[in-house]
């Protein structure tokens, strides 16, 4: 896997290339699985989740060329979770129209969740999911293996450090010592990753 531009608004610019499938790639990566669980979470199926995948990306197709100008107001993670949000809005009414609901049994409007709302913190949290499984992947490979599965095993397995240290033929002093500096250069990675959602 090639690894992400240094920063997000790197990222943000190159998608201005339609042509440019890598930046899409790297984009759909990260953000795919964060749309798509949360369309789930609203009450489509599967079929209509990948509809609604598509439909967001070409807004952002659309609308990337002015985002950066209007970046001012907040994240592009929170943009992009207001878009996915409005046409998660739009396809759950085209749903009910679709089942010809009557006025009295039509969509309560109480139940449209905003960011607040748990229904789009699944969005932050498939997107915080991706994110490290692209640092990891990146990160996995600037250690030994042994020091990879020791930090594996022990923060996230939570395998015990002596029995770690048994099975690897280490010592728990090593095991330690193998999970704080993958963490560090984890925590490091992440963070080059989102670096430019966070402005």
């Amino acid at each position: 896997m090639t690894s992400l531009p240094s920063t997000r608004m790197t990222l943000l610019v190159r998608l201005r290339d339609r042509a440019d499938g890598h930046a899409w790639d790297e984009f759909m990566q990260i953000y795919e699985g964060a749309i798509y669980a949360t369309s789930r979470q609203w009450g489509l199926q599967h079929a209509d989740s990948c509809d609604l995948v598509q439909t967001v990306l070409q807004s952002v197709a659309k609308q990337v060329d002015t985002w950066e100008s209007r970046h001012a107001i907040g994240s592009f993670r929170g943009w992009l979770r207001q878009v996915t949000r409005n046409h998660l809005i739009n396809a759950v009414l085209a749903r009910k129209r679709r089942e010809h609901v009557s006025k009295t049994a039509a969509w309560d409007w109480n139940r449209v969740p905003d960011d607040a709302n748990p229904d789009m913190s699944l969005f932050e949290l498939e997107y915080q999911r991706e994110v490290f499984h692209i640092a990891a992947k990146i990160v996995q490979t600037e250690f030994e293996p042994r020091t990879w599965e020791a930090f594996w095993m022990s923060a996230v397995d939570e395998s015990p450090a002596h029995e770690i240290a048994k099975k690897l033929a280490i010592s728990n002093g090593a095991v330690y010592i193998a999970k704080s500096r993958v963490m560090a250069r984890l925590r490091d990675e992440v963070q080059r990753i989102t670096k430019a959602d966070e402005v």
